[in-house]
């Protein structure tokens, strides 16, 4: 494989210059560079299979050169390195097709999983590009997914052997499975064939594009178009409960020369089953002539959410994530890209509130490979898995405590926090020492008590602060604090933020 490293920091540069030294024998960089415009004059000459670049880097950054590349229709692989975990970033890479997305700093086990992951694309490509192109699903697939040109040899093949000449008509269904495993692969071939088993006087072949999850109907010989697309349409939505979350796409290429450029736009449009949901079949052209509405990100949702993770509470932040799924749902339609949009935005909120919160474990999460989802994403249903897949990440802190003094004490806490109530009033209530509760708390909840019911109090004002618009000095009051100053040095001291820094930030 042959690589093109574009970093600014020499350390770095250097760092995967080793790591790709020991990946295999085969490996070659062919140039380096420590910005985007120098590295266009190398790439531009050497056609590397992979490019390694970081984004943030002076005179260009590394999209815009990824950008400058794809508009001149350079095609490389492209594995982006960015110290920075704002969505904007990842969803710009995506949209340039960039094929890994890794945040600084970088473990060398996830550098490793790129580097293989787009070799492996590399590889089944070139596979499909020198192998025999005897049978029909072979030249298919190649034409669709590689770069073979119907020539006048070609053409005279398949005229010759399947009837099929050059300005011969060729319908496209496209049948996309998420979960894209040799038996669903089965059970949905065996599907078609038992469908077009009914009697059509028409030919066709199957074939599987593996990297786009999708399996590939080609039909000829057909008499019109139109009534076989209703035909196969009404065949296979009767069975739509027997995949769960696929999408199905329809279009007809006027002929071989068209039939990459066809196939490459109806795979564009396949993630319009977000929006119409899995009772429609994704027809090309006619999608683009859909109306849709304008996609407002729905805020009060946002805010609720922030509300339920503040109060450990896993019904609210439930009900919440409904209600943000059914909001995609009503009379108004949405594009599917701006859907994609608000999932994003919504549970990267999520996230990284949860984290705040410390009721999400960051190292457990991986939000790279969730925003991979996400964009990649082309049915409500692999959203709805995204959603699902984060919420079991969330860790509830339930109230487990055994000793029923220490039991009493926090119930009196949760009780009287506002009116900023003392270890010594406790203890009074309780009937014990102050020394002896102290000890007990500690011992039982694992920090002392001053500590807990400041967290606790600071909790409460953050909650106040994103859910309500009450002044500071109210919500000082409200959780015990007669000094608001006071309050705001304790909120700054435990957040890093004043209070109103942090209502700006997360409202």
């Amino acid at each position: 494989m042959k690589y093109v490293i574009v970093e600014d920091e020499i350390r770095i540069r250097e760092g995967i210059r080793g790591l790709l030294s020991r990946l295999s024998e085969d490996t070659i960089i062919l140039g380096e560079a420590e910005n985007g415009s120098d590295a266009l004059e190398i790439i531009r000459q050497t056609r590397p299979d992979i490019v390694i670049t970081d984004i943030r880097m002076p005179v260009m950054d590394g999209l815009e050169m990824l950008e400058t590349l794809y508009r001149e229709g350079i095609e490389v692989k492209a594995i982006v390195l960015s110290a920075y975990s704002e969505f904007e970033y990842a969803r710009s890479a995506m949209r340039l097709g960039v094929t890994e997305y890794l945040l600084k700093p970088i473990a060398i086990n996830d550098f490793m999983r790129a580097i293989d992951n787009v070799r492996q694309q590399i590889q089944k490509e070139r596979e499909t590009q020198s192998g025999q192109m005897g049978s029909l699903k072979q030249i298919i697939k190649g034409i669709v997914e590689s770069d073979i040109q119907p020539d006048d040899g070609l053409t005279g093949f398949l005229e010759k052997k399947y009837g099929i000449g050059a300005d011969t008509p060729i319908a496209l269904l496209l049948y996309y499975m998420p979960a894209f495993s040799e038996s669903l692969i089965r059970k949905a071939t065996g599907e078609l064939e038992q469908i077009l088993a009914g009697g059509r006087e028409l030919s066709f072949c199957i074939w599987t594009d593996h990297v786009k999850k999708v399996l590939g109907l080609a039909l000829y010989h057909y008499l019109d178009a139109k009534n076989l697309k209703h035909w196969l349409q009404s065949g296979l939505l009767q069975k739509k409960e027997q995949i769960q979350g696929r999408a199905i796409g329809w279009c007809v290429a006027d002929d071989l020369y068209h039939l990459k450029e066809q196939y490459e736009c109806i795979l564009e449009y396949l993630d319009w089953n977000i929006t119409l949901g899995d009772n429609i079949m994704i027809s090309y052209p006619e999608i683009t002539a859909v109306h849709t509405a304008v996609c407002v990100y729905p805020m009060e949702l946002e805010n609720r959410m922030k509300i339920a993770v503040c109060k450990n509470s896993e019904k609210p932040l439930q009900d919440c994530i409904r209600l943000f799924q059914q909001y995609f749902r009503g009379e108004q339609l949405y594009e599917p890209q701006k859907i994609k949009e608000c999932y994003i935005r919504f549970f990267w909120a999520l996230i990284h509130y949860a984290k705040e919160m410390q009721v999400l474990d960051g190292q457990r999460i991986k939000e790279q490979v969730l925003l991979e989802k996400i964009m990649n994403a082309r049915t409500m249903y692999e959203l709805e898995k995204v959603s699902e897949e984060i919420e079991r990440q969330i860790g509830y802190k339930e109230n487990g405590i055994d000793n029923m003094v220490i039991k009493r004490a926090v119930s009196m806490i949760h009780e009287y926090y506002q009116n900023g109530i003392t270890l010594e009033e406790i203890a009074q209530r309780l009937e014990i020492t102050p020394e002896y509760l102290g000890t007990l708390f500690y011992k039982e909840m694992g920090q002392n008590f001053s500590t807990y019911i400041k967290d606790y109090r600071i909790g409460k004002a953050k909650e106040m602060l994103i859910g309500t618009n009450k002044k500071i000095y109210e919500i000082a009051e409200k959780t015990g604090y007669s000094d608001p100053k006071y309050f705001s040095r304790v909120f700054r001291e435990t957040t890093g933020q004043l209070p109103k820094e942090y209502r700006m930030t997360h409202k």
